[in-house]
């Protein structure tokens, strides 16, 4: 499997959380939607569609994926192109 399209719905450059949020096209025939970009404690990370938080015992926030990768190395390829298309779009924005 490949990526083989990545459309940057929007980006921004804030210091933490979601900044921006892609499309992308899986093989030229799966299209998903709502990827996000965000910065965490830990860095910059692609999160997949999520359901949004559930609060569970001790009222801990827990996001569930509704589309997820099993193989780590595919993982890796679509955040590796979601993110260079991500600095790209800031890169453009920034030189208008």
């Amino acid at each position: 499997m490949e990526v083989t399209k990545v459309h940057i719905i929007y980006a921004n450059s804030k210091d933490y959380g979601t900044c921006g949020e892609a499309r992308i096209v899986i093989d030229n025939i799966l299209v998903i939607s709502r990827v996000s970009i965000v910065k965490g404690k830990k860095g910059i990370f692609v999160g997949m569609p999520n359901m949004g938080h559930i609060l569970t015992e001790g009222a801990k926030k827990k996001f569930i994926d509704i589309v997820y990768t099993t193989d780590k190395a595919f993982k890796e390829s679509i955040e590796e192109k979601v993110l260079s298309a991500y600095y790209a779009k800031l890169n453009e924005q920034t030189n208008k």
